[in-house]
């Protein structure tokens, strides 16, 4: 679901217009557009190293894990679903910043 129609959804299940203070974060989240861009571009270009960095702080934890067990399957799947394609979509930032 697009951020307009969330907007214009949440102000519509309470029979009301957005409010100008929804309205003037829609219009902050726009402007920062590119510089969200660029941030998604740098971490899918290092997306390797993080994940092999978070799972080595991940392990240093809890070192007693499935994905941990020196087996190279184990591990592989492991950081597989910590890194690539994910599933989850965030919460918007205009939306979770002002707890909308």
């Amino acid at each position: 679901m697009s951020i307009v129609t969330e907007l214009i959804l949440s102000a519509d299940s309470e029979a009301r217009y957005p409010a100008p203070k929804e309205l003037r974060i829609f219009q902050d989240f726009l402007k920062t557009g590119e510089q969200r861009i660029r941030i998604a571009g740098i971490l899918s270009e290092n997306e390797e190293r993080i994940v092999q960095n978070a799972s080595a702080r991940f392990w240093e934890r809890c070192p007693i894990t499935p994905s941990n067990s020196g087996n190279p399957r184990k591990t592989a799947s492991c950081q597989r679903d910590q890194g690539g394609t994910f599933a989850w979509l965030p919460i918007p930032s205009w939306q979770a910043a002002n707890n909308l």
